[in-house]
């Protein structure tokens, strides 16, 4: 397993502790309170993974543009504060545990008018609504990667951008996610050690 080195240089080994916090997080998540997590995450370099995550979408976008960009799994918010950095694009947070998005607003990190509580499942947006998605914690998280890919590619417009960074990459795993986005109208444009990026294709004309 890689480690991305641009965020997780000279942490210490887990604690037992943290280790057993780990399996809970990656169990579902639904007895770990807001605290625990953001504790954890940021103890274990989240906040640099985000800023490079924010490296890395400023690289691709236009600066001259403005963008409507979905951050699924927006949880406490670590990332959001990080792409709220960004002048030119606009942040929707959408996380399904209330509470964590309630910690993101109450420490800063999210507005209370980016918050939307919602499962990546079922969007509650109209199709064509976002220019970009980007998501730091999701991909852990996702029961059905087929209707994870089938919601963005709804949500996003022609041409929209997909982000998916790995804070951990397993043997195989970029290989994999590459196989699981061609299923559906993107076209993979960059790829890197530690993320992917693809494009939104062209939606069908109903036109004759």
């Amino acid at each position: 397993m890689k480690e991305n080195k641009l965020f997780r240089k000279n942490l210490p080994p887990r604690t037992p502790e943290q280790d057993d916090l780990k399996k809970r997080i990656e169990q579902g998540m639904r007895d770990v309170s807001a605290q625990e997590y953001d504790t954890f995450v940021l103890e274990r370099g989240r906040d640099r993974f985000a800023i490079a995550v924010k490296s890395l979408v400023t690289s691709v976008l236009n600066p001259r543009k403005h963008y409507e960009a979905l951050e699924i799994g927006a949880g406490t918010g670590i990332s959001t504060r990080r792409l709220n950095e960004i002048e030119y694009i606009h942040v929707t947070a959408l996380d399904i545990r209330e509470d964590y998005l309630e910690f993101g607003i109450r420490n800063g990190r999210i507005r209370s008018e980016q918050a939307v509580v919602g499962s990546f499942s079922e969007l509650p947006f109209p199709d064509e609504s976002f220019d970009v998605y980007v998501g730091v914690a999701i991909l852990n998280q996702r029961a059905d990667v087929d209707r994870f890919y089938e919601e963005i590619s709804r949500v996003l417009k022609d041409g929209g951008l997909v982000f998916i960074p790995w804070t951990k990459v397993k043997d195989g795993s970029i290989e994999r996610e590459m196989e699981n986005i061609k299923k559906f109208p993107f076209e993979i444009t960059s790829r890197g050690d530690w993320y992917l990026i693809g494009k939104r294709k062209p939606r069908m004309s109903s036109r004759s």
